[in-house]
């Protein structure tokens, strides 16, 4: 685990995630506030991508950040998590589809109208799918 990264999330957010290792090495949990929302979880890709981390986020889709000597988005990674933790992100879909993520000021709430709710961090957003 870079300890750039490690630093970084213990400044930024130290009450709120768990770090766990397991045979694979360190990785951090940032547990659900909302059991409908999920997890996220942040890891080295060290098997395929040495210094990429994945950024599972909770039930609806994934991150890529390069953090290494070379190329650090170390800062976007940070700003990402703050904009989550903030509500400012809305998210869609889901890992069995498409799912995905915008900042709330950029979301064109009414694309999603027939296929998904809307999330964010603390639960739902917007009830959008239509009840069958």
């Amino acid at each position: 685990m870079n300890p750039l990264l490690v630093k970084s999330i213990n400044e930024k957010f130290s009450t709120q995630f768990e770090l766990k290792t397991d045979e694979f090495g360190s990785y951090f949990v940032f547990p659900a506030k909302n059991p409908d929302f999920g997890d996220i979880v942040i890891y080295e890709e060290r098997n395929e991508c040495p210094g990429r981390y994945m950024v599972e986020i909770g039930n609806f889709t994934h991150n890529h950040y390069f953090i290494n000597d070379e190329n650090s988005e170390l800062d976007e990674l940070v700003e990402f998590l703050e904009n989550l933790f903030s509500d400012n992100i809305i998210l869609h879909g889901s890992h069995k589809g498409s799912g995905g993520w915008e900042l709330k000021e950029d979301c064109d709430e009414d694309y999603y109208a027939d296929w998904s709710d809307l999330f964010v961090w603390s639960g739902l957003y917007k009830k959008t799918k239509p009840t069958t």
